[in-house]
């Protein structure tokens, strides 16, 4: 049996911008759409997974958190937000 060893998973997360919504994925797993609603300072998501992907050594939770911060800097240096 193949034993992963989930503290040396290191997720690349991918982030597109398409249009005024940023998306984050994992490569062949988990992804997330961000949005900014008009005169709002934060990003909301959508399209939300909503359970563990068993073939990739990272929880949901943890694909979420990671995501947000990605898609946070992301629009931090587009000027969406400060």
């Amino acid at each position: 049996m193949l034993s992963l060893n989930t503290k040396s998973f290191k997720p690349e997360l991918r982030t597109q911008v398409i249009d005024d919504e940023i998306l984050v994925s994992l490569p062949g797993s988990y992804s997330v759409t961000y949005y900014r609603t008009c005169g709002s300072p934060q990003l909301l998501a959508r399209l939300i997974p909503d359970r563990d992907d068993p073939r990739i050594p990272m929880k949901l939770s943890d694909f979420l958190i990671e995501a947000s911060r990605t898609a946070n800097d992301k629009a931090r240096d587009l000027g969406w937000i400060a």
